[in-house]
């Protein structure tokens, strides 16, 4: 559990009226009602934090990922408490990979309901990859602390090459090959509509290749 923001700023707010107490002491008094107040607003925040429920977390991604080529992990979040919940998530993704969308905020919803955040990975090399815990950083009550939570589970993927690259270079290497053997595609005699192409009508051929002009 750590302080939040707007914790630490009035307790420096606080500290910098002490100096000016110190020179006009008649105001002590309520610099210390202050201080006090502000003791008590923490306390009673520290008890709430900590009766935040947790929430489960479960996330969806694809067991291959193909190297370079980007995809999206899922990961949803069933609320367990009786109000909704701020927070900031963070995903232990494995190393290796480019990932953008993260961290990300979220409002975690009551018992029996649910919602999904996305986020997208690159990976950069090959091989077994592992993704470990989902961090959460619930926000307090009285916005005074943060309450780190792991949940979730770890989930292992692999990353191949990438084939459909790999197959579409394969069928330009062998289309290049036919150009420099001389391999021309030509159509056949009766396939065109110019004058040397045309031929007498054989049974099967096509209407579209019967030239109405020439035939009469």
């Amino acid at each position: 559990m750590a302080p939040s923001r707007w914790m630490v700023r009035a307790l420096a707010l606080w500290a910098a009226l002490g100096l000016i107490v110190s020179i006009w002491p008649a105001l002590r008094l309520g610099w210390i009602v202050v201080g006090v107040g502000l003791l008590g607003w923490l306390g009673l925040d520290v008890l709430l934090v900590r009766r935040l429920p947790v929430p489960t977390v479960e996330r969806r991604v694809a067991a291959a990922l193909a190297l370079g080529v980007e995809s999206e992990v899922h990961l949803r979040l069933r609320g367990t408490g009786t109000r909704p919940v701020r927070a900031e998530l963070f995903d232990d993704h494995p190393d290796g990979v480019e990932v953008t969308g993260l961290p990300q905020p979220v409002v975690i919803p009551v018992e029996g309901e649910w919602v999904e955040l996305k986020y997208t990975l690159r990976p950069l090399r090959r091989g077994a990859l592992r993704f470990g815990a989902t961090e959460l950083q619930l926000r307090s009550p009285l916005g005074g602390w943060t309450r780190r939570l792991v949940v979730g589970e770890a989930t292992a993927v692999r990353v191949y090459p990438n084939f459909a690259a790999v197959a579409r270079y394969a069928l330009l290497a062998v289309a290049n090959r036919t150009d420099q053997m001389g391999i021309r595609r030509q159509q056949r005699r009766g396939e065109g509509l110019e004058f040397h192409q045309l031929r007498e009508y054989r049974v099967g051929d096509a209407l579209r290749q019967i030239d109405g002009p020439a035939t009469a």
